[in-house]
């Protein structure tokens, strides 16, 4: 069995509701069948996604160079290629997957700046 990955939207899920937890393992063995949202939570998700959408397309109207990662795949995967877009001197990506020490987060946007790194000039936005 692999490590379960944690990240800070599930520390706060369970700091919140002990119970949600038992069902994010219950749903990722496969257990619970189909995602289950309300109404309102389908709404916010469409609304937050154009938002995304409409931003991302922004910047690229502005001229910046961008990449969009998959929402999808094995995290180790979706970090690699982040480290590579980094590597690449990509100005802007959509959908990075950060790693470290069993922790995972997702930035929606990482953004370069003039700033010394070993992967690069980025910042988190």
């Amino acid at each position: 069995m692999r490590p379960r990955l944690l990240s800070p939207n599930s520390l706060n899920q369970f700091l919140g509701c002990e119970h949600r937890t038992y069902l994010d393992v219950l749903d990722a063995r496969g257990v619970l069948g189909a995602e289950r949202l309300p109404p309102n939570a389908q709404l916010l998700l469409e609304r937050g996604e154009r938002h995304e959408e409409a931003f991302l397309q922004r910047l690229r109207d502005e001229g910046r160079d961008t990449v969009s990662l998959p929402r999808t795949g094995l995290v180790t995967d979706r970090y690699a290629a982040t480290v590579q877009e980094m590597r690449a001197g990509r100005q802007v990506i959509h959908q990075a997957c950060l790693l470290d020490d069993g922790w995972v987060g997702y930035a929606d946007f990482l953004i370069r700046v003039d700033e010394r790194s070993d992967l690069g000039k980025f910042w988190v936005s």
